[in-house]
């Protein structure tokens, strides 16, 4: 994978991407977190759709030669976007004061839910705004997991530090448009359990197992 540094010193330098919130996008939100079971669900989903469905449609305006499908539910409030074989899951978050992101453990733990990119919104609904703060593929996710021993928090997340996400969306679309989808890493299942993630030795065939089960395209 190609490599973009990133300048801790310029980081707070730079300019978000900020994507307007549509009048469409608040009542197909508002549809589909309808469907949570409690009213802490139902907010976090509303927040998720918002930034799913305005990152849809910047994607498709500078993605113009695949397609890209949606998925999200009120039930594991977890959305992802199917950039042709990519996959990319979106976090939601109201603000980011204290500079930490916090990631579901179902986000990158159940094979279901695993993706090859993770993208980064700060939702400000007010100001009807997503703004894209950035991003990291799974590797990267993972080592840093790995590498400090992360422990859960108590409400199921990984805490990880905002400046490990790339604050750059060009870099997210030049890996769309042309990284090999076997340059991420994802796990399969294990033969024993479905929970169980393993780095699977021959990486093609974990790859299209798993795109297989995820249906995708």
């Amino acid at each position: 994978m190609v490599d973009f540094p990133i300048n801790s010193t310029d980081f707070r330098l730079l300019q978000p991407e900020v994507i307007e919130l549509e009048l469409e996008h608040f009542h197909q939100a508002t549809e589909i977190s309808a469907k949570a079971t409690s009213e802490a669900l139902s907010w976090q989903t509303y927040l998720n759709a918002l930034a799913l469905l305005s990152f849809k449609e910047w994607l498709s305006k500078r993605i113009l030669d695949q397609i890209i499908h949606q998925n999200l539910n009120a039930i594991d409030t977890v959305g992802h976007l199917c950039v042709g074989e990519f996959k990319i899951c979106v976090i939601a978050t109201e603000n980011l004061l204290d500079e930490v992101v916090n990631i579901s453990r179902y986000a990158i733990e159940q094979q279901q839910a695993t993706a090859d990119f993770y993208a980064l919104f700060e939702v400000l609904e007010e100001q009807e705004q997503a703004i894209f703060r950035g991003f990291l593929d799974y590797n990267q996710l993972m080592n840093y997991v790995q590498r400090f021993d992360l422990q859960l928090s108590a409400d199921g997340c990984y805490q990880l530090p905002f400046s490990l996400f790339d604050p750059e969306p060009n870099h997210l679309l030049f890996y769309c448009r042309f990284l090999q989808p076997s340059s991420v890493y994802l796990p399969i299942a294990s033969t024993a359990t479905n929970t169980s993630l393993l780095l699977h030795p021959d990486f093609s065939q974990g790859r299209k197992k798993h795109l297989n089960e995820q249906n995708l395209g």
